[in-house]
């Protein structure tokens, strides 16, 4: 496998390029047959291939949109709805939850867009919904660090890694829990 990405090059802390550069472009090359392989110093002696970048210890796959979400962002219906919400509910206190009428006013707010759904398709991405309605509203109500707050909230990858750290109390520890994944 040979995959060409337009991507900055990046070093870990120990001055170690994660990524092996190519007149400019990143170049990832699949390492499961790499011709070198090195050990970590510290007394678990992880294996790192050589010849590409660093494949991460614990890999999770991003979630992806499906049609109805992807049309939503591009369309920045969250952010127009936010703004009209609270624009128009003042007295919205920033602990809010997300209530099944906000989703109705939201739902008039897709077809102000005349964004074609179904009620399947709407109920299947309604946990996206609500947690980007959440989001968007508390980041106007709370600025920045209250968009954040929901951000780090319902993010799966930040979530496990919260979930991986309190199991353990150094990085040894930490080393030792992903290889015995």
């Amino acid at each position: 496998m040979h995959l060409s990405l337009p991507m900055p090059i990046g070093y870990t802390p120990c001055g170690r390029c994660i990524n092996r550069p190519n007149q400019g472009v990143a170049v990832i090359h699949d390492t499961s047959n790499a011709h070198k392989i090195y050990h970590t110093l510290g007394p678990l002696k992880r294996e790192i291939y050589g010849g590409g970048g660093i494949a991460p210890d614990y890999y999770m796959p991003y979630e992806r949109l499906n049609d109805l979400e992807s049309k939503l962002v591009t369309q920045s219906v969250f952010f127009d709805f936010a703004v009209k919400y609270t624009a128009y509910h003042k007295d919205l206190k920033p602990d809010f939850m997300v209530t099944d009428a906000m989703l109705d006013e939201f739902k008039s707010a897709i077809k102000e867009k005349k964004i074609e759904f179904t009620e399947a398709s709407f109920d299947s991405s309604k946990n996206y919904i609500k947690q980007e309605i959440e989001r968007e509203v508390k980041g106007k109500l709370g600025g920045l660090n209250a968009d954040y707050e929901v951000r780090v909230k319902n993010d799966v990858q930040i979530q496990k890694a919260i979930t991986l750290l309190e199991k353990v109390q150094t990085t040894q520890d930490l080393f030792t829990e992903i290889k015995n994944k």
